[in-house]
């Protein structure tokens, strides 16, 4: 092999090495000053792999992180709330009834709300120990008031154990209101349609019909017989 032979060839294996390096390269990194280095040992600091797609963290969904879930009563307020509980009982289009909840709302009482719409409803709040159709209504434990007063209603709830200023935590909100006694039962009509005969009794018929005929057939036969035998009385004129 002469020099200029031996010369090329240096040439190409070089180029080759420059051009297969990266290629068989299994792991890239930058240096501080921002060099993009290619080798198949990672450094220390650990290195992406070529042609290796970037990990993505997935981002919760907006639907999923802005789901409610219920918040729970302190201690305290739970206990309260069982022995007491407050139910409001309001009506429709009622501006008192309105009032009366902003009011157990910044006073931080949990309570159950209960909306008197028709006969039925009246007639409940009767059982329940109301003598009166005045709204709105409150009821804590045994306790029972109709008309919005605010200063005769925080008397009542601070005797039943409720704190003076609210305690709920925060997000923390109202079941949502529900009629006293329920929709009314749906009436179901029913027609009956007229009942067909059966095949047996069809049959039944069909079989005594030519019974009965033979038995009028003989009836005729001995009545004309016995007037065959009966002689002919003279009719008497007066």
């Amino acid at each position: 092999m002469n020099l200029e032979s031996a010369h090329r060839t240096a040439i190409l294996t070089i180029a080759l090495a420059l051009v297969s390096g990266p290629a068989i390269a299994q792991y890239k990194w930058q240096t501080p000053d921002g060099r993009t280095v290619y080798g198949d040992v990672p450094p220390p600091t650990g290195a992406q792999r070529l042609n290796e797609r970037p990990v993505s963290v997935p981002t919760p969904s907006p639907t999923a992180a802005t789901t409610e879930r219920p918040v729970a009563l302190p201690y305290a307020l739970q206990q309260v709330a069982s022995r007491q509980p407050v139910v409001l009982y309001t009506a429709v289009s009622c501006d008192p009834c309105e009032a009366a909840r902003k009011h157990l709302n910044v006073r931080g009482i949990p309570f159950a709300e209960k909306t008197v719409s028709s006969n039925a409803d009246l007639d409940a709040m009767k059982g329940l120990g109301f003598t009166d159709n005045s709204f709105p209504a409150l009821s804590i434990g045994r306790d029972r008031t109709v008309g919005f007063e605010p200063g005769s209603w925080d008397r009542l709830l601070t005797a039943a154990g409720y704190p003076r200023e609210s305690r709920l935590p925060a997000g923390y909100r109202q079941a949502p209101a529900e009629a006293l006694t329920g929709p009314p039962a749906q009436k179901i009509v029913v027609t009956a349609s007229p009942e067909t005969p059966s095949a047996s009794a069809e049959q039944a018929e069909q079989e005594t019909q030519p019974r009965q005929r033979s038995i009028d057939a003989y009836r005729a036969q001995l009545l004309e017989r016995a007037r065959e035998r009966v002689p002919e009385t003279p009719t008497t004129r007066f």
